[in-house]
């Protein structure tokens, strides 16, 4: 007995060539980040929070010691625990995936020829993947309008000379960078770490509990609130409340000296 074809009905639609677009950019592997060195801290920059947290969020909450609430749009940490983090998933393995990959071959963690192979395994016109994961694995393996003899030299020079601390946020967000870099200064340079530290034991008691409350609310620990007062008070004097904005701007101009964002001349991770 043949079966029965039933008739389409008249107002349903066919597939939506926009949505396929945007299920398959989901779908594909996040685009790999853009990196700058300057003196012992290297710079990633994402292009969204998913690649941020593809790329990096496993080995911040490594370091945090917690889980993520969600996507995030920065972090930071010293290279040892980034390095502690990458040593941990060898036993028991536990795989990796490009992005990670990407980034621990950026900070000189994982040797290139482990991570190239990987990289290779998808290289575009192998027929596997999308067209736009193909795009962009084709567009990671390029340089930034560097020229590939100047890509060659800063990734060997990267692998050469290892860094002491990574910060990472997203596109060109300035607030996020200045105060993820913020916590680098803190945490290499001792005398902006006393500077901060005396700031913060200095605040009028009624100042501090606002700042405590406010810190406490945002899930950090006590033991943390000196310096990520800091961190927050160099990218502005609103985090608090606008009440106590005349009571920071002196502990503000204190301390901004110290950190000064660097002029970042970006890279872009190309296989060797």
């Amino acid at each position: 007995m043949a079966c029965k074809s039933r008739a389409a009905k008249p107002k349903s639609k066919g597939a939506n060539p926009l949505k396929q677009q945007l299920a398959a950019r989901r779908d594909a592997e996040p685009a790999w980040p853009r990196y700058a060195r300057v003196d012992r801290v290297l710079f990633l920059q994402f292009d969204s929070p998913r690649a941020l947290t593809a790329g990096i969020g496993r080995a911040h909450v490594f370091y945090e010691g917690e889980a993520l609430r969600g996507p995030l749009a920065g972090c930071n940490m010293p290279i040892e625990r980034l390095r502690a983090w990458s040593a941990s998933t060898a036993s028991p393995a536990v795989a990796l995936s490009k992005i990670e990959m990407a980034v621990l071959q950026i900070a000189g963690i994982m040797p290139a020829a482990e991570a190239d192979a990987d990289v290779e395994a998808d290289a575009p016109g192998n027929g596997t993947g999308t067209a736009e994961a193909e795009a962009d694995t084709a567009a990671n393996m390029t340089t930034a309008a560097t020229g590939d003899a100047m890509g060659d030299a800063a990734d060997g020079l990267l692998r050469e000379s290892p860094v002491d601390y990574v910060v990472a946020a997203i596109g060109q967000d300035r607030s996020s960078f200045l105060h993820e870099y913020a916590h680098a200064v803190y945490y290499l340079n001792p005398s902006y770490a006393e500077a901060a530290s005396d700031a913060y034991a200095a605040l009028p008691s009624d100042l501090r509990a606002a700042v405590e409350k406010e810190l406490a609310f945002r899930n950090y620990a006590p033991a943390m609130f000196a310096d990520e007062w800091q961190a927050y008070l160099q990218e502005g004097l609103a985090d608090y409340g606008k009440k106590w904005v005349a009571l920071l701007q002196p502990f503000q101009q204190r301390l901004r000296p110290y950190v000064k964002l660097p002029a970042l001349t970006w890279q872009t991770i190309r296989p060797s």
